[in-house]
C-alpha cells in the first residue's frame, strides 16, 4: 500500500530522491484520522529514516529534499507521536500550510508532548486576548517559539513589549507582525541600549510598533549605528533619531553612497543630502527609481530648483501615481495660465490633504479654468 505513495521519492539504501523539477506539497494524509496514519506507517517495513522522510513528505507537506534534510535531525519508527502533534495543531485551528511551515523550520516539534509543552504556550497567548487565527499566525510565523521557554523567554519578552505598548491588544498586534522579537534575546538588550543613549520610551514604542524586526538586530551593530547617527547631528530625544537609526541599520555603506550619488546628480551637495536626511530620514530609504522619478517631475516638468526639495524632503516619500503626478498636472496648468506665481511655495500643494488641495488649487479656479477638475481627476489612478 505504501509503495504507491513513495514511488519515485525514495530508494531505501542511501535514501536517494527522485523528484520533479517543482515538487508539490502533499497534504492528503492530513485529512485522515491519526489512527489511520499510525496503521499505515506502523505496518511498514521501511527503515526509520525512510519512514521519517515519507511521513514528512506525505503527511507534513515538505518537499522530498527538505524532508531528507530534516530526517537527519529526527527519526521515528512509528507515527504515533507525530500524529498526536499534528492532531493537536489541527484541533487548535492551524492550517495545513501552517503545520507544514512549523515542521519545516522546527522538525523536532513532532516529538513534543502537546499537553505539556505546546498547550501552555497557546493558553498563554489566549489569556492575553489573542484569537485562534492570531495564535496560529504567530507560532507558524516563528516556530522557534515552540522551543522557547515559556517562563524564561516568552513571558518576560511579552511583558517587556507590553510595558512599551501599554495594552495587550497592541502587544499581540506587534507580535503578530513579527513574532521573532519575543523568541530571541537581542530585543531586551537593544531596548536597554536605546534607553541608555537617551531615546525616550515613546520613540522606542513607535519603532517597536511599526518596525519590530529592528529589535532583532545584533546588539553590537545597533550600538555602532546609534553612535553613527549621533555623529550626524541627530539628538536622541528627537523623534527622527530612532527613524534615522533604523534607516542606517537597513542600508549598507555602498547603497548609502549610491543614494548620495543620485541626489548629487540632481544638484545636491553632500551637505544638502545630510540636511535632508536630518529632516526626513526616510529620504535615504527610497529606491533610486523613486528619487529620480520625483526629481524629474520637479525639475524637468515644473522647471523648479531641486534644492527646494532638500528643504522639504518629505515630498520624496509621497506616492508618484496617487499624489505627485496628478498635482503636478494641476500646477503646470495653473503656471501656464499665470494663475499662480512660480515664486510661491510649490511644496505646500503636495503635502496638503486631498480635500485641502482641491479647495485651494482646483475649486478656487473653477471660474477661470472649469476644465481643471477634469484634468486632475483624469490623472488620478482608477480606484478599482
Amino acid at each position: 500500500m505504501l509503495n504507491s505513495y513513495y514511488k519515485g521519492l525514495l530508494y531505501l539504501k542511501g535514501i536517494t530522491l527522485r523528484t520533479s523539477p517543482t515538487p508539490q506539497p502533499h497534504f492528503h494524509l492530513l485529512l485522515q484520522k491519526p489512527s489511520t496514519l499510525s496503521a499505515k506507517f506502523s505496518t511498514s517495513t521501511l527503515n526509520p529514516q525512510s519512514l521519517t522522510v515519507s511521513y514528512l513528505v506525505n503527511t507534513c507537506g515538505l518537499s522530498p529534499e527538505i524532508a531528507l534534510s530534516a530526517s537527519k535531525q529526527i527519526q521515528f519508527e512509528t507515527s504515533e507521536k507525530p500524529d498526536s502533534v499534528i492532531a493537536f495543531f489541527r484541533k487548535n485551528g492551524f492550517s495545513n500550510t501552517q503545520i507544514s511551515r512549523i515542521v519545516k523550520v522546527f522538525p523536532r516539534v513532532l516529538f513534543a508532548k502537546p499537553g505539556k509543552s505546546l498547550l501552555p504556550k497557546l493558553e498563554f497567548f489566549r489569556s492575553k486576548g489573542a484569537s485562534s487565527s492570531e495564535i496560529s499566525h504567530i507560532l507558524s510565523g516563528c516556530p522557534k517559539l515552540l522551543a522557547a521557554s515559556l517562563k524564561n523567554q516568552i513571558i518576560p519578552s511579552y511583558e517587556l513589549v507590553k510595558s512599551l505598548l501599554q495594552t495587550n491588544k497592541r502587544t499581540i498586534t506587534c507580535i503578530n507582525r513579527d513574532a521573532g522579537i519575543i523568541a530571541y534575546s537581542p530585543m531586551a538588550i537593544n531596548i536597554k541600549t536605546l534607553r541608555d543613549n537617551g531615546v525616550p520610551d515613546s520613540q522606542i514604542a513607535f519603532i517597536l510598533n511599526y518596525h519590530p524586526s529592528f529589535f532583532e538586530r545584533d546588539p553590537d551593530y545597533v550600538r555602532r549605528k546609534l553612535q553613527e547617527v549621533k555623529g550626524m547631528g541627530f539628538s536622541p530625544s528627537k523623534v527622527n533619531f530612532i527613524v534615522a537609526v533604523r534607516v542606517k541599520s537597513n542600508i549598507g555603506e555602498s547603497t548609502w553612497q549610491k543614494k548620495v550619488d543620485v541626489y548629487k546628480r540632481w544638484g545636491w551637495s553632500e551637505e544638502a543630502v545630510l540636511a535632508a536626511f536630518r529632516k526626513h530620514p526616510c529620504c535615504m530609504a527610497l529606491s533610486e527609481v523613486k528619487i529620480t522619478g520625483v526629481m524629474d517631475l520637479w525639475v524637468n516638468q515644473l522647471g523648479l530648483d531641486s534644492l527646494v526639495i532638500a528643504k522639504r524632503p518629505i515630498v520624496l516619500s509621497l506616492s508618484l501615481k496617487k499624489r505627485i503626478i496628478p498635482r503636478v498636472s494641476v500646477l503646470q496648468f495653473l503656471l501656464s495660465r499665470g494663475l499662480i506665481n512660480k515664486d510661491a511655495s510649490l511644496v505646500t500643494p503636495f503635502v496638503l490633504s486631498d480635500i485641502s488641495f482641491l479647495k485651494k488649487f482646483v475649486n478656487r479656479f473653477k471660474d477661470e479654468a472649469p476644465e481643471l477638475l477634469k484634468l486632475y481627476e483624469e490623472k488620478l489612478p482608477l480606484s478599482g
